[in-house]
């Protein structure tokens, strides 16, 4: 038999996962476009999200062939990803067993190495495209040169941690850096 689209309703799509997930504890948000975003909490540090593909302000999913609904794993403390692939589940008539398959699949990995997820997930910096410790370091070394009024009257805002220095991209370091000097 083939797949017939079958329209899913925010409603069938929380009832589906508070049904089935709910010792997870199912939020739902709207991410980026306007999207509902399920995220289920494993642990403090690591959610699943299900991208639903329904949008606010609407009672349904997209339209046949424009998206499918989405599993990822991701950092709850950064919202990275912590696996590289993404599950997918098709809007076909059979959209709760493949969804129910595939929540089983990412369950599956994340407690076959849990500890080591949670640590990816508590990693501050994900990726090179964050600043490195050296750019940092310099960073700081060159805020500290310059007092809080004098940074205040450049920035328009108080000097930076180094915690928020370490949430910021190489390339933002690279222009206060350049700034600064």
């Amino acid at each position: 038999m083939p797949s017939i689209y079958t329209p899913i309703s925010l409603e069938q799509m929380t009832e589906f996962l508070n049904n089935n997930y709910h010792c997870f504890c199912p939020q739902n948000t709207i991410k980026q476009g306007g999207e509902h975003v399920f995220s289920l909490s494993l642990d403090p540090s690591v959610v699943i999200n299900v991208w639903t593909s329904i949008h606010q302000g609407k009672e349904a999913c997209a339209k046949s062939g424009s998206d499918s609904i989405k599993l990822t794993l991701n950092s709850a403390i950064n919202g990275r990803p912590l696996i590289a692939k993404q599950s997918i589940v098709k809007r076909t008539q059979n959209w709760k067993n493949s969804l129910f398959s595939r929540m089983q699949e990412i369950l599956s990995v994340y407690f076959e190495d849990a500890e080591g997820i949670q640590a990816k997930a508590q990693e501050s910096k994900p990726s090179s495209r964050f600043a490195s410790e050296k750019q940092i370091n310099f960073a700081l070394r060159l805020m500290n040169r310059m007092s809080d009024n004098e940074f205040v009257s450049l920035f328009k805002r108080g000097k930076p941690s180094q915690n928020e220095l370490e949430k910021m991209t190489s390339k933002d370091v690279s222009i206060l850096i350049d700034s600064l000097q």
